[in-house]
């Protein structure tokens, strides 16, 4: 094996031999008279190599105990580099704080100067400021802290310095046996994972939208016409979108329901009480609703009142996008369904007709490829179908279990 393959561990034990004797110098040439007993079968150049070894003295120590000390530093770093990348990645798949733990103890032995804990690690703040807010506790995270951490190591990904902001607010019930419920702000970046820009904690939804949106909202418009600075670019920041659902959509825009007479978003259509449920007639032109209007609050069957997002300069028309969810999944589909199984004379099956759709379905169960979400259930389960199963229905397993049992009107209206 050649000198210089293991020149560093031997100057290592150099280092600690040289503590321990009271001759340090013997010690040296003692060291390196060995190494020249190693080099019997080298080739020349290797001999010129440790001929300039042969020169170490008190002088040559000093600099091997300056070079073991550099070697500390650089492990020092090293250590701090990895203290780094450990908890990058832990946000990163966000793991829990069990795994990291376990990984800290192994790694702990190898390494003294990482942490034992989590907390330590990923430097989990201990106090939390919330405060007392619309009926609940309220906490603000800051839109801008969520932005600056996907830039700190996605900004290469915006070489236009535009950054489109997408929304979503919504009601999230913690219990089923209790009403206490979070209503989050979340923002998402492109395709990035959304972040938390504030959240509300309660018995219920916040009893006021203007204090539940004030610090959104003037953080918001303050982006929109100063920007954002990140390593010398000025990044412009827009509104692309707010994605809720039907109530969510009510309460940020201060309007009806959806189960009002003037609640359609996108016209002016005035609903009639039929059937014990407020019908819109699509055959009716109507004028469409625009941006300019609604701030001007001209709707006065559908707006309530103005809403804290038009001091942000939201366009709560074109902004807002309709719930593909809950109007068409778990709204249009599963009414239809319910009409086939238990709905009017005319269009209600026997319970035959039910079983053999259902059998249909559950041939399919387990044979679906893994894109599918879940797998095909009976007719019998459908009040708890989730969205996607409606979906799954009304694009593929629907229209083949339906071809041979539905009249054609039936078959051709589904």
């Amino acid at each position: 094996m050649s000198y210089w393959k293991n020149y560093r561990l031997k100057t290592a034990a150099l280092n600690v031999l040289a503590e321990s004797s009271e001759d340090e110098t013997e010690v040296v040439e003692a060291v390196v008279e060995n190494d020249k007993s190693d080099l019997q079968d080298t080739d020349s150049s290797d001999i010129e190599e440790l001929d300039s070894v042969d020169s170490i003295s008190d002088e040559g120590l000093c600099n091997v105990v300056s070079s073991d000390s550099e070697t500390e530093s650089d492990s020092e770093e090293n250590t701090s580099n990895l203290r780094e990348s450990l908890a990058s990645w832990a946000s990163k798949h966000n793991q829990s704080k069990y795994c990291i733990d376990e990984l800290l103890n192994i790694l702990g032995p190898h390494f003294n100067d990482l942490p034992k804990d989590s907390r330590t690690l990923l430097r989990t703040p201990k106090t939390i400021d919330v405060i007392e807010k619309c009926g609940g506790k309220y906490i603000n995270f800051t839109l801008k802290q969520g932005i600056m951490n996907i830039l700190s190591h996605k900004s290469q990904n915006f070489p236009d310095n535009i950054l489109m902001l997408n929304f979503n607010i919504d009601g999230i019930p913690l219990f089923k046996s209790t009403g206490t419920q979070f209503w989050p702000i979340l923002c998402s970046l492109e395709n990035y994972t959304p972040f938390i820009v504030s959240i509300y904690y309660g018995n219920a939804k916040p009893n006021s939208i203007e204090e539940y949106l004030e610090d959104f909202v003037t953080e918001l418009n303050e982006l929109q016409e100063v920007g954002l600075l990140f390593e010398d670019r000025t990044f412009t920041v827009k509104v692309n979108a707010f994605i809720c659902d039907a109530p969510a959509r009510a309460f940020l825009k201060n309007i009806k329901g959806h189960s009002g007479y003037d609640s359609c978003e996108r016209c002016q259509i005035h609903g009639v009480y039929k059937d014990n449920r407020v019908v819109l007639n699509s055959s009716e032109m109507c004028a469409p609703r625009t941006d300019e209007e609604f701030k001007e609050i001209r709707y006065v069957g559908h707006q309530f009142g103005s809403t804290p997002l038009l001091n942000a300069g939201v366009a709560c028309i074109s902004s807002f996008s309709l719930d593909y969810m809950h109007m068409v999944c778990l709204g249009v589909v599963k009414r239809l369904v319910l009409f086939l199984k238990k709905g009017p004379s005319e269009c209600k099956l026997s319970a035959h007709m039910i079983s053999l759709i259902s059998d249909g379905l559950l041939s399919y169960a387990g044979k679906l490829p893994s894109e599918f979400a879940r797998q095909p259930r009976s007719l019998n389960e459908i009040e708890r179908w989730k969205a996607t199963e409606f979906r799954q229905f009304l694009l593929y397993t629907g229209p083949v279990v339906l071809k041979n049992i539905l009249s054609k009107e039936m078959y051709t209206h589904f």
